[in-house]
């Protein structure tokens, strides 16, 4: 937990995160701290530099997908996307710094989903509960997954059942 200007942050990550820039905290922080931005969500590479992601792209292949994963940091991307902040539906909690007050009206994690999909599940709830708040993502402050996982599945199926079931309309729209 961070405060800064009276306003109070909850980090969370994953257990294998570096950073790649002394200021990373900081600059976290001062975008958090913008009026319309309920949490924000730095850029996560792999040791190699390749994207493993954070921002995730819903229903257009499947129910969520990672945003450029295993693309080349260096690569600009499609309209050079993967170089502006953007403000995508969801993100993983692999790395993400929230308002504490959004924390709070938004209700936190929902106990019925396992961490990815709790954290799509909370993006989603955040939008429609908290208007005029983001969901942020910042490739401008990257941090490094030691771990990599590249490769690892999203949502089970039972998962995207429940998602899909809760949150279609949103996610048609992404």
């Amino acid at each position: 937990s961070y405060q800064q200007n009276n306003q109070k942050n909850i980090f969370i990550s994953r257990g294998d995160i570096l950073p790649t820039a002394e200021n990373w905290l900081f600059q976290l922080i001062s975008h958090v701290q913008m009026p319309n931005v309920g949490l924000v969500a730095p850029r996560l590479l792999t040791t190699q530099g390749n994207i493993v992601g954070n921002a995730l792209v819903l229903g257009s292949t499947g129910v969520a997908t990672f945003f450029a994963q295993n693309d080349s940091f260096s690569n600009a991307g499609h309209m050079c996307r993967q170089l502006i902040v953007q403000n995508p539906s969801a993100v993983t909690f692999d790395a993400v710094l929230v308002k504490s007050q959004t924390w709070m009206q938004v209700g936190g994690l929902g106990a019925d989903f396992d961490n990815d999909t709790a954290a799509i599940d909370f993006c989603l709830r955040l939008a429609k509960n908290q208007e005029n708040t983001n969901v942020v993502w910042n490739p401008n402050i990257s941090l490094i997954a030691t771990q990599g996982n590249i490769d690892r599945p999203i949502l089970t199926d039972f998962k995207k059942n429940v998602l899909m079931e809760r949150w279609l309309p949103e996610m048609a729209r992404d």
